[in-house]
């Protein structure tokens, strides 16, 4: 029997760190790969019979409706990265089944959330500025007495969203006996019992109600925080912000955090990638900021791989893909 034809688009040193030599045996079991940079051509000779294409961070953008329109025994696309929706908008209706790597990509956003949680409550940023300037014992004993630490253990916690993502932080705030809660109108309520999370209906509610906030969000959702929203907080609260786009105003996050009242942790997409050369929050201490590095650290990527691979081989065995788009599904995910 005649292997379904796989193109894969993913290349290079972004194709060594997702691709472990034992899932390209398994995907070589099942399909033809093709991989058009080892053939010399260009991918698009390849299209008319392809049936199945693998994407990932920057290959999928390459993927459009005059695209699939050379690709008439395409059935598949699996993207080894999260963001598909605008692929999926256009693929889907066509009877193409999409899916992504999100729920392998969850647990390393998650595990950052809970790291930045951690060096917020403990005051490390505060701490390590303490210690580095400090000349003597007594300087450093006298700023140490200013810098307030805490624990996580029992801590009210809400999810402003309840995907992949935040299921994957829930399971790790579960060790630390926190009392989770969660705002998503589009999430069972079923699910949520399932990780044990209680379901808030009111979005003020639960930023007034936690100690951390966590923030879940598809990025296209743009600017779902804003000033009235960010003064729900309560003081001494924890904001955490690891979604992709401008899920929050920017102006009126630094108006307010600001003022001292509560920490942040958050990556730099609502200030478009980069903070202006004037932004107060350069010389703040309280906001922990960094660039889009949330998801799969290098050692970690092997799962998204693992994951696509695993989604073809069910879809080319007759069996349901673990984590495919449904058109029901497209508007919310990323």
């Amino acid at each position: 029997m005649k292997k379904p034809e796989v193109l894969m688009l993913v290349t290079g040193s972004l194709f060594e760190q997702i691709f472990r030599q034992k899932t390209l045996e398994k995907l070589d079991s099942f399909a033809e790969v093709i991989t058009p940079a080892e053939k010399g051509a260009p991918w698009q000779e390849f299209l008319s019979t392809a049936e199945g294409i693998i994407t990932s961070w920057g290959s999928l953008n390459d993927i459009t409706e005059e695209v699939l329109d050379q690709a008439p025994e395409l059935k598949i696309i699996v993207h080894a990265a999260g963001s598909v929706r605008k692929c999926a908008k256009f693929a889907i209706p066509r009877g193409i089944i999409v899916t992504n790597a999100a729920s392998a990509i969850a647990r390393s956003v998650a595990e950052y959330c809970l790291g930045m949680t951690i060096a917020c409550l403990r005051s490390i940023p505060q701490h390590d500025k303490n210690v580095k300037e400090a000349q003597t014992k007594e300087e450093l004993n006298k700023g140490r007495q200013h810098i307030q630490s805490r624990g996580l253990f029992l801590k009210k916690v809400g999810l402003v969203g309840f995907g992949n993502t935040a299921r994957e932080f829930a399971k790790l705030l579960q060790v630390f006996d926190a009392e989770i809660s969660a705002f998503d109108p589009y999430a069972d309520d079923e699910i949520m019992e399932q990780f044990g999370v209680n379901k808030c209906a009111d979005l003020k509610e639960l930023l007034s109600s936690s100690d951390i906030v966590s923030l879940h969000i598809p990025g296209h959702a743009r600017h779902l925080i804003g000033k009235e929203e960010f003064k729900c907080l309560k003081d001494g609260a924890i904001l955490v912000n690891s979604s992709g786009g401008a899920v929050y105003d920017p102006e009126a996050f630094v108006e307010e955090v600001k003022t001292g009242r509560f920490w942040a942790a958050t990556e730099t997409d609502p200030f478009g990638g980069m903070l202006p050369s004037d932004s107060p929050i350069r010389s703040l201490t309280n906001v922990i900021v960094t660039p889009h590095i949330a998801g799969p650290t290098i050692d970690a990527r092997w799962m998204m791989g693992d994951c696509v691979v695993e989604d073809l081989r069910r879809f080319f065995s007759g069996e349901k893909p673990l984590c495919a788009i449904t058109a029901g599904r497209v508007e919310h995910v990323a």
